[in-house]
């Protein structure tokens, strides 16, 4: 297979977005818009109304606190709906506003039950579902622990590529990891498109021992590169460890991290610690 035909079976068609009651950051609609754009894909914002959360409200033992003099109260059902609606149509004007400044193709679909499950039964092998930054999972990061099992179950769980996002970070330099999985192959071609293309910058970390593969490898990914106009940068590591990933990702002022979804490297807790962005392609 050509590279052309790689890239094309290979390529993003749609763009999820997912939204639910604790989105922040509307600016990342924005950034989002944008990659659909630059990667010819199709935009679809999803706003999850998780019932856990109402059913939460409607419990008597739990209350709202505010600054002083308002102190505790119950939370009203009622206006939570309202707020649920409010929610709904801003996030919704966002992903209109920017779908028309980048001529995107787009939809927004409002579903109601579990986050978790109401997002993954939405995207297919052939979508990116975006996470973090604009939808709950966000708060999760900033603990190393969550940060970890969320990552990792979103590599397991998710039919398609999931990208982690960490606000301000999409236009940020691309680090690509080439450890051999399964799907490094795809990783490489999403990251080439993630890079600015025609000047544009990769950098890549071959995961590996043995020095004649690693060159191999580098042989291999400079002819894939050609193509696109990218200038690949290469660094080695004979065993790597997702806290050596984390360390490159700071040293480099990385923005993008992109990486095979069955990359054992997931397998530890270094990444949880990441402070950019993690793309995990199928």
């Amino acid at each position: 297979m050509n590279t052309t035909d790689n890239a094309t079976e290979h390529r993003f068609r749609r763009i999820v977005m997912a939204f639910d009651p604790t989105s922040e950051d509307p600016g990342s609609v924005e950034s989002v818009a944008a990659l659909a754009a630059r990667l010819k894909a199709d935009l679809l914002g999803l706003f999850v109304e998780d019932e856990g959360l109402e059913r939460l409200a409607g419990h008597p033992g739990v209350s709202t606190v505010a600054a002083p003099p308002f102190g505790a109260r119950p939370i009203d059902s009622d206006h939570l709906r309202r707020v649920l609606r409010m929610q709904v149509a801003r996030s919704r004007r966002e992903v209109e506003a920017a779908s028309a400044r980048y001529r995107l193709r787009y939809a927004f679909s409002v579903r109601r039950g579990s986050l978790a499950a109401e997002i993954t039964s939405s995207v297919t092998d052939t979508d990116l579902l975006i996470l973090g930054g604009t939808a709950r999972p966000a708060s999760a990061l900033s603990a190393r622990t969550d940060a970890h099992h969320f990552l990792a179950a979103a590599a397991r769980t998710a039919p398609g590529s999931v990208l982690l996002l960490r606000p301000g970070t999409l236009h940020g330099p691309v680090l690509a990891v080439h450890d051999g999985s399964a799907a490094t192959e795809a990783a490489m071609t999403k990251a080439l498109d993630f890079a600015d293309r025609d000047g544009g910058i990769l950098d890549v970390m071959i995961c590996c021992r043995r020095l004649d593969e690693a060159e191999d490898r580098r042989r291999q990914l400079h002819s894939q590169a050609r193509a696109t106009g990218v200038e690949l940068r290469f660094g080695v590591l004979p065993k790597a460890t997702g806290e050596d990933v984390v360390a490159a990702v700071r040293r480099r002022g990385i923005g993008v991290l992109v990486m095979a979804a069955d990359s054992p490297l997931i397998a530890g807790d270094g990444l949880a610690r990441a402070t950019c962005s993690v793309l995990l392609v199928r």
